[in-house]
């Protein structure tokens, strides 16, 4: 099985299988004719939030903190942990529930950065 470039049309990023894909931006998935079966990324791709953008993958470069004043600075937003994503996201001012899931925390972050 082989990664496809895919393009998230979506105005949030969404997580599709253990790629996350800002809006507008295209991700090589590996995985993806197993992963395009399962929902919610069926129902995505029958939307036209996620379409196929070729065969050779461009991997998305992950966005990196460099505010040292959040910890931990230099990881990928995507590789953070929930409390790490909640302790970000108010360190940049935004209303964070803690009883939010990781991806909702993830979708309000970078949301607010675009």
């Amino acid at each position: 099985m082989t990664a496809v470039n895919i393009t998230n049309h979506h105005d949030t990023a969404l997580t599709v299988g253990t790629v996350s894909i800002a809006p507008g931006k295209t991700a090589a998935v590996p995985r993806w004719e197993m992963i395009k079966r399962g929902q919610p990324v069926a129902t995505w791709v029958k939307l036209g939030l996620l379409t196929e953008a070729g065969d050779t993958p461009k991997p998305q470069a992950p966005e990196v903190v460099n505010d040292p004043s959040v910890l931990p600075a230099n990881k990928p937003i995507e590789d953070m942990t929930k409390a790490e994503l909640v302790e970000y996201g108010k360190a940049k001012g935004l209303s964070i529930d803690d009883r939010a899931t990781k991806v909702e925390i993830f979708d309000l972050i970078v949301s607010a950065e675009d």
